[in-house]
């Protein structure tokens, strides 16, 4: 029986942005990384040597959806076109023989393909009425096509054009005609002004306080909407709200003050860390050096925590899209809303260059 659960809003868009040539296995971001995560990881590393599969990755990546946790993706292309392959421990072995365009059928007669600690303790398996889910991807449409720009169609950053939505509008006054809905010029107006009164744009406010000493004794982040609320940042474990962790605060103001955005790969490199690492320093509450050979194995899962943060807190996908740390593919990350006001404050609160 196949454990995988897609859940019903589509795929996180965090799997829609993974690179090719790479296994990932989905965890629960409260766990982190267990005991299964390990033993999957050997598998795959097992099946690996004896295929003489020498380039191939294998990487880990905290989801919110419950469902797909202990599930292996990776991004294929196929005949129809670049796929996500979803995989559970029954149909692991085949999502690995397509992902490396072996025949599934010859592998599975190989001895001792499955190691001995998934047939004793009921791990992986070959056969059964499990199979690889195929989710397809299509190319995003836009006017600057990005390199590997692929998604899925739900809960994607899509851009956003007057032409688009200009044609959304001629079909509802298309279906007044066509059904007789009796839809009047004053009809619209009256809506466009209730819409354009009602409509919620956010800034950032990043607000920090000093001791008498001057170091930091407080810093908050939020999100203020037009009509001048609040949205303060937090994390909720256990049903109880607190400050976002200092790593996770650095992380993002790192983020908003690299304009043009990073790659995952390259937050590691000397201007990112140092960056993130000043601003760490400075932060109040526990601190925690970050480690800098495992900053990019950390991005997706203080990204997962700022995005749920945003939602959490005002409960609109457009504020999650604008402030999260996020982006088109998985080339680049950034924060979209951030102003270069933003950037100024970050710098002079942190004595940055």
């Amino acid at each position: 029986m196949s454990t995988i659960k897609i859940p019903q809003n589509g795929l996180p868009q965090e799997i829609a942005n993974i690179p090719s040539g790479q296994v990932i296995v989905l965890t629960d971001p409260n766990q982190g990384i267990t005991s299964k995560t390990i033993k999957t990881v050997e598998f795959i590393h097992s099946v690996a040597r004896k295929l003489d599969q020498k380039r191939h990755i294998v990487n880990s990546l905290p989801v919110d959806a419950a469902g797909l946790w202990g599930c292996v993706i990776c991004k294929v292309k196929t005949d129809d076109g670049v796929q996500i392959l979803v995989s559970d421990w029954d149909s692991l072995l085949e999502m690995l023989c397509d992902f490396w365009g072996l025949d599934y059928e010859e592998v599975s007669k190989i001895p001792d393909i499955i190691p001995g600690w998934h047939k004793t303790h009921k791990g992986v398996t070959i056969g059964g009425v499990s199979h690889p889910v195929r989710i397809p991807l299509k190319p995003l449409e836009g006017n600057e096509p990005v390199k590997d720009d692929y998604g899925i169609t739900l809960q994607l950053i899509q851009p956003h054009t007057k032409t688009d939505e200009l044609l959304g509008i001629k079909k509802a006054i298309q279906n007044s005609f066509y059904h007789n809905l009796d839809i009047s010029i004053d009809d619209i107006i009256n809506l466009y002004e209730e819409v354009k009164r009602s409509i919620k744009t956010y800034h950032l406010d990043i607000h920090i306080d000093r001791d008498e000493s001057g170091k930091i004794s407080c810093c908050d982040i939020s999100l203020k909407d037009n009509f001048g609320k609040l949205y303060p940042l937090k994390q909720i474990e256990h049903q109880k709200e607190k400050h976002l962790e200092p790593q996770i605060m650095a992380f993002y103001l790192t983020f908003i003050l690299f304009k043009e955005g990073k790659r995952p790969l390259d937050v590691n490199k000397d201007d990112f860390y140092e960056t993130l690492f000043k601003i760490q320093s400075q932060l109040p509450y526990r601190f925690r050096k970050p480690d800098k050979d495992h900053l990019f194995w950390n991005v997706y899962s203080k990204k997962s925590v700022i995005r749920k943060s945003i939602w959490d807190a005002t409960h609109d996908s457009y504020a999650q899209e604008q402030f999260s740390i996020d982006g088109y593919s998985d080339d680049v990350f950034k924060v979209a809303g951030a102003t270069d006001e933003d950037r100024e404050k970050i710098k002079k609160e942190f004595g940055l260059e």
